[in-house]
């Protein structure tokens, strides 16, 4: 199984931990999101987080879990080594995924004046065919 970690900010500007699980068949379960204490969302929490909902799902075994997934923010990298460093954990794949920096990438770009310019043409082009 796989285990998924993100954090993020809520509507409240709260942070929040996100965690999901996909089955070695490719079902995909949410499990939790837990709000972080505020000013406190560092890499320990993160794992802290992470072992636990593994705990819950699994029934306390640990061996089960075979990839981590989460973003690649200087949080998460810093949670890999916590986990690497872990004796019960150490068989665990860690395979970053870096699609929220990709998602910022594109917002930056799109806020570029001439793409900007492209971007709301196109999007008045698309809006007067519907």
């Amino acid at each position: 199984m796989n285990l998924v970690t993100d954090e993020s900010t809520g509507i409240s500007n709260n942070r929040i931990i996100n965690t999901s699980v996909i089955t070695n068949n490719s079902s995909s379960f949410y499990i939790s999101n837990i709000e972080a204490e505020p000013r406190k969302l560092g890499a320990e929490e993160v794992v802290d987080h992470t072992i636990t909902q593994a705990k819950k799902f699994t029934k306390g075994d640990l061996s089960k879990p075979a990839l981590w997934t989460t973003d690649t923010c200087a949080t998460m990298r810093a949670a890999w080594k916590k986990v690497e460093r872990i004796q019960a954990l150490q068989h665990i794949f860690i395979a970053p995924c870096d699609s929220h920096r990709l998602q910022l990438v594109i917002k930056d770009l799109l806020q570029r004046s001439t793409i900007e310019k492209a971007w709301k043409i196109t999007l008045n082009l698309r809006n007067a065919t519907k």
